[in-house]
């Protein structure tokens, strides 16, 4: 069995050798037989917290990562996309690339599914029951991957019943500069548990002691568990992310609308202003509070609206009926939020429960992603016969 291991991820390693020894039929099929789906488009923004300043975002910060590390040092193409996208997350869908998600899919393909779907069951399994414990034990900690308002539920819960109250915790939160840590944690979190843990997953170099071939697969299947618990966390980022967003411009939107709290919003903006003008015009005020809440409000209200929901509906809606997956899935997370906001007192026992449903969860959504990656397998397997 370990020979049969060690043989999966040194084949695993080689960038570009689909008509090797020991290459599935995956490899071979052609493209016609590929299903694309509508969540392997998200834009990377949306799963990230990086590339929203240049040097580091668009065309700039693709040529600025070409120079750092050249074309010839890079190990496979798959591996090098992933990093690409987590350090430069500018997507071009005019080209028909894919984002985040499809090179994580291909970074899975080339490793994990390698070998069949039934070789992928244990890296599955393992990686659901190390999510759960991420979330027990380090929840809301921006160090594996959370991000600085983790619990949707209660900030609506809050932001409906006084949006004040609301305004005034996301001002506190961010003024503490827990949101420029948490930036920065969550950057490391994906530059260790996702950009590295697929370049050494995909790497080619093979140690040449029998004992070293041992601990280097051992080491790569930790990596490829690492890696599915860092995409489980990247979709928990993503709809706390999309929540705070939504959340914060509905909150100043009734603020602004409700006579009673309009002037009190007016008064504290300007109070605000007035306070930290003075060391907002030098050079180090930028690093205070009123510059890392104006770092927050245009990463969340400007950049994260412009160059991550928009285009995700944007591209969802072209093709409904094709590719429905992710105006399902928004649907869905809708109708659930409002159901449990509306009956929370109600479903006061199955919100306490949360953890438990959302393991089911990450189960399902793990038994689906093999059973599709099946039928692929099979459509590939036919289309290569006919």
């Amino acid at each position: 069995m370990a020979a049969i291991v060690q043989r999966r991820w040194r084949e695993a390693g080689k960038p570009n050798d689909g008509a090797g020894r020991g290459s599935s039929a995956r490899e071979s099929e052609p493209a016609s037989a590929v299903v694309t789906s509508s969540f392997f488009f998200i834009p990377t923004v949306v799963f990230t917290g990086v590339g929203f300043f240049p040097p580091w975002s668009g065309k700039a910060g693709r040529r600025n990562y070409d120079r750092i590390w050249p074309r010839r040092s890079r190990q496979h193409d798959a591996a090098d996309l992933l990093v690409q996208a987590l350090l430069t997350p500018t997507d071009e869908h005019d080209e028909g690339d894919e984002c985040l998600l499809g090179h994580a899919r291909a970074v899975l393909q080339a490793s994990v599914f390698r070998h069949g779907t039934a070789a992928a069951i244990p890296y599955f399994a393992v990686a659901v029951v190390l999510n759960h414990a991420r979330r027990t034990l380090w929840f809301g900690s921006a160090a594996v991957g959370f991000f600085a308002r983790p619990q949707p539920l209660d900030d609506w819960r809050l932001l409906l019943a006084r949006p004040d109250v609301f305004l005034e915790e996301m001002v506190r939160m961010v003024g503490k500069r827990s949101f420029i840590m948490s930036l920065l944690q969550k950057t490391a979190w994906d530059l260790v548990a996702g950009g590295l843990a697929a370049t050494f997953l995909l790497s080619g170099h093979i140690p040449r002691s029998r004992l070293r071939r041992t601990l280097s697969c051992r080491a790569k299947d930790v990596a490829a568990t690492v890696f599915l618990v860092w995409l489980a966390s990247c979709i928990e980022y993503a709809v706390a992310q999309a929540s705070t967003t939504l959340a914060l411009g509905t909150a100043l939107g009734l603020m602004a609308a409700s006579p009673s709290t309009s002037g009190l919003l007016v008064r504290e903006l300007k109070s605000g202003m007035a306070v930290q003008s003075l060391g907002f015009l030098s050079f180090l005020g930028i690093l205070g509070s009123l510059g890392i809440q104006l770092l927050f409000v245009w990463r969340q209200m400007v950049v994260f609206p412009w160059t991550g929901l928009v285009p995700m509906i944007a591209q969802s809606a072209r093709r409904p009926l094709d590719q429905p997956g992710v105006l399902l899935s928004l649907l869905v997370a809708v109708l659930a939020m409002d159901t449990l906001l509306r009956y929370r007192s109600r479903l006061y026992i199955l919100i306490e429960m949360s953890g438990f449903f959302l393991f089911l969860g990450y189960g399902t959504l793990s038994a689906m992603v093999i059973e599709a990656d099946r039928r692929m397998t099979k459509r590939g397997f036919m289309a290569c016969s006919k």
